[in-house]
Protein backbone atom coordinates (compact mmCIF):
# COMPACT_ATOMS: atom_id res chain seq x y z
CA UNK A 1 0.00 0.00 0.00
CA UNK A 2 2.60 2.38 1.31
CA UNK A 3 4.56 1.06 -2.32
CA UNK A 4 1.48 2.26 -4.10
CA UNK A 5 1.38 5.77 -2.93
CA UNK A 6 4.95 6.43 -3.49
CA UNK A 7 4.72 5.81 -7.00
CA UNK A 8 1.63 7.68 -7.09
CA UNK A 9 3.48 10.76 -5.97
CA UNK A 10 6.34 9.85 -8.02
CA UNK A 11 4.21 10.28 -10.88
CA UNK A 12 2.35 13.28 -9.50
CA UNK A 13 5.88 15.01 -8.92
CA UNK A 14 7.05 13.75 -12.32
CA UNK A 15 3.91 15.69 -13.98
CA UNK A 16 3.87 18.64 -11.86
CA UNK A 17 8.26 19.11 -12.49
CA UNK A 18 7.18 18.87 -16.24
CA UNK A 19 4.44 21.44 -15.83
CA UNK A 20 6.49 24.33 -14.03
CA UNK A 21 9.25 22.98 -16.70
CA UNK A 22 6.87 24.43 -19.70
CA UNK A 23 5.92 27.47 -17.93
CA UNK A 24 9.73 28.69 -17.71
CA UNK A 25 10.11 27.58 -20.88
CA UNK A 26 7.65 29.75 -22.29
CA UNK A 27 8.15 32.67 -20.10
CA UNK A 28 11.99 32.79 -18.76
CA UNK A 29 11.20 34.99 -15.76
CA UNK A 30 8.62 32.09 -13.93
CA UNK A 31 9.79 30.63 -10.79
CA UNK A 32 9.07 28.03 -8.47
CA UNK A 33 7.27 30.95 -6.11
CA UNK A 34 5.12 32.13 -9.09
CA UNK A 35 3.91 28.48 -9.27
CA UNK A 36 3.60 28.74 -5.41
CA UNK A 37 1.07 31.04 -5.82
CA UNK A 38 -0.83 30.21 -8.61
CA UNK A 39 -1.21 26.59 -6.77
CA UNK A 40 -1.87 28.46 -3.41
CA UNK A 41 0.79 27.13 -1.81
CA UNK A 42 3.33 27.97 0.24
CA UNK A 43 6.72 28.22 -2.40
CA UNK A 44 8.93 25.87 0.84
CA UNK A 45 6.06 23.57 0.45
CA UNK A 46 6.18 23.54 -3.35
CA UNK A 47 10.01 23.03 -3.02
CA UNK A 48 9.70 20.13 -0.58
CA UNK A 49 7.04 18.66 -3.33
CA UNK A 50 9.37 19.17 -6.24
CA UNK A 51 12.37 17.51 -4.63
CA UNK A 52 10.71 14.46 -3.17
CA UNK A 53 10.59 15.71 0.26
CA UNK A 54 6.83 15.85 0.81
CA UNK A 55 4.35 13.15 -0.18
CA UNK A 56 0.60 14.50 -0.27
CA UNK A 57 -2.58 13.07 -0.23
CA UNK A 58 -4.54 11.64 -2.79
CA UNK A 59 -7.13 14.27 -2.59
CA UNK A 60 -4.99 17.31 -2.46
CA UNK A 61 -3.09 15.59 -5.82
CA UNK A 62 -6.32 15.82 -7.00
CA UNK A 63 -7.03 19.27 -6.69
CA UNK A 64 -3.68 20.41 -7.94
CA UNK A 65 -3.93 18.50 -11.08
CA UNK A 66 -7.43 19.98 -11.56
CA UNK A 67 -5.91 23.42 -10.96
CA UNK A 68 -3.62 22.69 -13.76
CA UNK A 69 -5.30 20.87 -16.00
CA UNK A 70 -3.26 17.92 -15.95
CA UNK A 71 -4.21 14.02 -15.63
CA UNK A 72 -4.79 12.90 -11.94
CA UNK A 73 -1.76 10.12 -11.05
CA UNK A 74 -3.71 6.51 -11.02
CA UNK A 75 -6.44 7.57 -13.05
CA UNK A 76 -7.88 5.18 -16.22
CA UNK A 77 -5.10 5.28 -18.27
CA UNK A 78 -3.78 2.93 -21.12
CA UNK A 79 -0.81 0.92 -19.48
CA UNK A 80 0.63 0.81 -16.21
CA UNK A 81 1.46 3.72 -14.21
CA UNK A 82 5.30 2.51 -14.60
CA UNK A 83 4.93 2.22 -18.23
CA UNK A 84 3.54 5.59 -18.96
CA UNK A 85 6.39 7.11 -16.48
CA UNK A 86 9.02 5.57 -18.03
CA UNK A 87 7.56 6.73 -21.80
CA UNK A 88 7.37 10.45 -20.53
CA UNK A 89 11.00 9.64 -18.85
CA UNK A 90 12.43 8.74 -22.44
CA UNK A 91 10.99 11.08 -24.23
CA UNK A 92 12.12 13.94 -22.15
CA UNK A 93 15.84 11.96 -21.99
CA UNK A 94 15.83 12.93 -25.64
CA UNK A 95 14.24 15.95 -25.68
CA UNK A 96 15.85 17.69 -23.02
CA UNK A 97 19.98 19.05 -23.29
CA UNK A 98 20.45 18.87 -19.47
CA UNK A 99 20.12 14.96 -19.41
CA UNK A 100 23.36 14.32 -21.07
CA UNK A 101 24.99 17.31 -19.97
CA UNK A 102 24.83 15.47 -16.09
CA UNK A 103 26.07 12.37 -18.08
CA UNK A 104 29.43 13.72 -18.67
CA UNK A 105 29.22 16.11 -15.64
CA UNK A 106 30.06 12.74 -13.90
CA UNK A 107 33.16 12.36 -16.15
CA UNK A 108 34.86 15.72 -14.35
CA UNK A 109 37.29 15.14 -11.84
CA UNK A 110 35.67 18.23 -9.98
CA UNK A 111 31.83 16.31 -10.08
CA UNK A 112 29.91 16.48 -6.90
CA UNK A 113 26.75 14.37 -6.66
CA UNK A 114 24.67 16.77 -5.52
CA UNK A 115 21.95 18.42 -7.17
CA UNK A 116 22.30 21.62 -6.12
CA UNK A 117 25.85 21.51 -7.08
CA UNK A 118 25.20 20.23 -10.56
CA UNK A 119 22.11 22.88 -10.93
CA UNK A 120 24.61 25.53 -10.43
CA UNK A 121 27.25 24.42 -12.87
CA UNK A 122 24.23 24.23 -15.54
CA UNK A 123 22.75 27.38 -14.62
CA UNK A 124 19.34 25.31 -14.47
CA UNK A 125 17.02 25.20 -11.46
CA UNK A 126 17.67 22.48 -8.82
CA UNK A 127 14.37 21.22 -8.88
CA UNK A 128 15.68 20.72 -12.94
CA UNK A 129 18.70 18.90 -12.25
CA UNK A 130 16.57 16.67 -9.24
CA UNK A 131 14.02 15.26 -12.12
CA UNK A 132 17.21 14.72 -14.27
CA UNK A 133 19.26 13.13 -11.94
CA UNK A 134 16.16 10.59 -10.80
CA UNK A 135 14.88 10.39 -14.73
CA UNK A 136 18.42 9.35 -15.78
CA UNK A 137 18.60 6.73 -12.59
CA UNK A 138 14.73 5.38 -13.69
CA UNK A 139 16.02 4.55 -16.95
CA UNK A 140 19.12 2.76 -15.92
CA UNK A 141 21.27 5.63 -17.39
CA UNK A 142 23.16 6.56 -14.56
CA UNK A 143 23.67 4.71 -11.05
CA UNK A 144 25.06 5.01 -7.81
CA UNK A 145 28.54 3.28 -6.81
CA UNK A 146 29.60 4.10 -3.18
CA UNK A 147 27.53 7.20 -3.27
CA UNK A 148 29.20 8.90 -6.22
CA UNK A 149 26.72 9.17 -9.25
CA UNK A 150 28.50 7.42 -12.29
CA UNK A 151 27.47 6.97 -16.28
CA UNK A 152 26.11 2.91 -16.44
CA UNK A 153 28.03 3.26 -19.86
CA UNK A 154 30.77 5.15 -21.86
CA UNK A 155 28.53 6.36 -24.82
CA UNK A 156 24.90 7.61 -24.95
CA UNK A 157 23.73 8.61 -28.21
CA UNK A 158 20.11 10.16 -29.59
CA UNK A 159 21.27 9.89 -32.94
CA UNK A 160 19.66 7.57 -35.10
CA UNK A 161 20.13 7.61 -39.08
CA UNK A 162 17.44 9.33 -41.27
CA UNK A 163 14.82 9.20 -37.88
CA UNK A 164 13.41 11.99 -36.49
CA UNK A 165 10.97 12.98 -33.66
CA UNK A 166 9.25 15.73 -32.23
CA UNK A 167 11.58 15.02 -29.33
CA UNK A 168 14.90 15.27 -31.65
CA UNK A 169 13.71 18.32 -33.19
CA UNK A 170 13.30 19.72 -29.77
CA UNK A 171 16.41 18.95 -28.31
CA UNK A 172 17.99 20.54 -31.27
CA UNK A 173 16.22 23.62 -31.05
CA UNK A 174 17.16 23.62 -27.38
CA UNK A 175 20.98 23.37 -27.81
CA UNK A 176 20.69 26.09 -30.88
CA UNK A 177 19.32 28.41 -28.40
CA UNK A 178 22.46 28.14 -26.42
CA UNK A 179 24.57 28.56 -28.80
CA UNK A 180 22.64 31.70 -29.14
CA UNK A 181 23.10 32.82 -25.18
CA UNK A 182 26.97 31.73 -25.97
CA UNK A 183 27.18 34.09 -28.54
CA UNK A 184 26.48 37.55 -26.10
CA UNK A 185 27.68 35.54 -22.76
CA UNK A 186 30.79 33.46 -23.31
CA UNK A 187 34.50 33.96 -23.27
CA UNK A 188 35.75 34.80 -26.84
CA UNK A 189 38.63 32.52 -25.64
CA UNK A 190 36.16 29.41 -24.01
CA UNK A 191 33.78 29.27 -27.99
CA UNK A 192 34.45 29.18 -31.53
CA UNK A 193 31.48 30.24 -33.08
CA UNK A 194 32.02 30.38 -36.78
CA UNK A 195 29.79 29.92 -39.98
CA UNK A 196 30.29 29.83 -44.01
CA UNK A 197 28.24 29.83 -46.83
CA UNK A 198 28.45 27.17 -49.57
CA UNK A 199 27.78 27.42 -53.30
CA UNK A 200 27.19 23.19 -52.72
CA UNK A 201 26.84 20.37 -54.92
CA UNK A 202 23.46 18.93 -53.63
CA UNK A 203 24.22 15.22 -55.03
CA UNK A 204 27.48 14.94 -52.45
CA UNK A 205 25.10 15.69 -49.37
CA UNK A 206 25.08 12.42 -48.14
CA UNK A 207 29.08 12.22 -48.19
CA UNK A 208 29.18 15.51 -46.76
CA UNK A 209 27.44 14.29 -43.52
CA UNK A 210 29.66 11.11 -43.16
CA UNK A 211 32.40 13.64 -43.12
CA UNK A 212 30.99 15.98 -40.29
CA UNK A 213 30.04 12.88 -38.74
CA UNK A 214 33.70 11.41 -38.39
CA UNK A 215 34.53 14.95 -37.41
CA UNK A 216 32.70 15.01 -34.48
CA UNK A 217 34.05 11.64 -33.26
CA UNK A 218 37.25 12.60 -33.96
CA UNK A 219 36.91 16.06 -32.19
CA UNK A 220 35.30 14.07 -29.45
CA UNK A 221 38.32 11.62 -28.55
CA UNK A 222 40.15 14.57 -28.78
CA UNK A 223 39.00 16.90 -26.45
CA UNK A 224 38.27 13.72 -23.78
CA UNK A 225 41.83 12.95 -23.50
CA UNK A 226 43.54 13.59 -20.58
CA UNK A 227 40.44 13.88 -18.56
CA UNK A 228 37.78 16.77 -19.00
CA UNK A 229 37.32 19.77 -16.60
CA UNK A 230 33.79 21.42 -18.53
CA UNK A 231 31.08 20.20 -20.38
CA UNK A 232 30.91 21.42 -23.88
CA UNK A 233 28.07 21.29 -26.63
CA UNK A 234 29.15 20.88 -30.58
CA UNK A 235 26.69 21.83 -32.77
CA UNK A 236 27.02 22.06 -36.15
CA UNK A 237 24.69 23.18 -38.60
CA UNK A 238 24.60 22.33 -42.14
CA UNK A 239 20.93 23.11 -44.14
CA UNK A 240 20.04 24.88 -47.48
CA UNK A 241 19.01 28.75 -47.58
CA UNK A 242 17.79 27.84 -51.52
CA UNK A 243 14.65 25.75 -53.01
CA UNK A 244 13.43 25.03 -49.42
CA UNK A 245 10.43 24.41 -50.80
CA UNK A 246 11.64 21.94 -52.70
Amino acid sequence: MQKAKENLNLEFRTRLQEELARRMCVNERYSVRAFANYLAVDSSTLSQILSGKRLLSDSKMKEICEKIGIVTPGEARVGSSDYNLLELDSFAVISDWCHFAILDLTLLKSFKSDSSWIARKLSIQPFEASRAIERLKRLGMLIEKKGRLVKSQDFYTNYSEGVTSAALKEYQRQVIKKALQAVDNCPQERKDITSMTIAANSKRLQEAKEKIKHFRRELCAFLEEGGGDSVYHLGLQLYPVTDIEN
